[in-house]
């Protein structure tokens, strides 16, 4: 599952469906977002065929669009456009679609591109830890090797092993999907530009701080992560706190609270 998030990373593949619908459009270099496209392709569906129940979801509901990507779009797009030759040309640039088969390609291309680099990295860390986990096996097996500098050396093992997946990296980037990436859950080009002008401010703000000295301003600055970042972008709404006691209480009463916590607060307590 993971592997399949850091992919969308790695796509282009809605960027360059992207491009053929605004040259299909002729709004090529206007800028038009997502969700405009996405509206032109369902409009564009009703027209030519009215009893197309996704183009009538997609424009009587809102959340409708939420599901289509340009990718998606261009595929439903291609799909419906079977008599091109109704199409007004000046409106539209029919021959936009012949050329819509290289998205597919593009497709391909990354998911090969990502599976060898995958199969690369996962090959190499395969073969360097089984490189280190012969030299354990030979350095606790040498009669010679003195008991500290085997301990040494498997605690030093043992650290880089758990260290192999950054969980502070990660949870970090989950937050920064969450609150910048959006519906479709991943940061483009744009989005990622805003979030490090977002942070390039706090940055500014927190050197600002007269009151902290440089060490302190570099020890908030380092030390950032996802628990700090969402207390910064979510703001505690003050009807949750009646809320939360009441739910505390109607636990309570019907014994679902935990026991743990409820023998804790005895202890203290009595």
């Amino acid at each position: 599952n993971l592997l399949v998030k850091r992919r969308k990373y790695f796509s282009v593949e809605n960027e360059v469906a992207r491009a053929v619908l605004e040259g299909f459009f002729r709004c090529t270099g206007q800028f038009v977002n997502d969700d405009e496209l996405c509206e032109k392709v369902a409009q564009l569906i009703m027209e030519h065929d009215p009893d197309n129940v996704d183009a009538e979801r997609a424009l009587t509901l809102d959340e409708g669009l939420l599901h289509w990507t340009p990718k998606g779009a261009l595929s439903k797009l291609r799909a419906c456009m079977a008599k091109r030759s109704q199409l007004d040309t000046e409106r539209y640039n029919p021959q936009m679609l012949d050329k819509a088969w290289r998205v597919n390609l593009v497709f391909v291309v990354e998911l090969l591109c990502f599976g060898s680099l995958m199969f690369i990295c996962f090959t190499l860390g395969t073969v360097e830890f089984f490189h280190k986990i012969c030299r354990v096996t030979l350095l606790l097996t040498d009669p010679t090797a003195s008991r500290m500098t085997c301990i040494t050396f498997f605690l030093l093992f043992l650290n880089q092993t758990l260290g192999m997946m950054h969980i502070n990296s990660l949870l970090l980037w989950r937050v920064e999907t969450f609150i910048f990436g959006g519906t479709d859950a991943v940061v483009s080009e744009e989005e990622n530009h805003i979030m490090h002008a977002y942070f390039g401010l706090l940055i500014e703000r927190v050197w600002d701080v007269k009151s902290l000295s440089t060490c302190q301003k570099l020890a908030v600055m380092l030390q950032l992560d996802d628990d700090d970042l969402q207390q910064l972008v979510v703001e505690e709404s003050t009807a949750k706190a009646p809320v939360c006691a009441s739910i505390r209480q109607s636990m309570y009463r019907k014994g679902r609270s935990s026991r743990w916590i409820f023998m804790m607060q005895n202890f203290v307590t009595k």
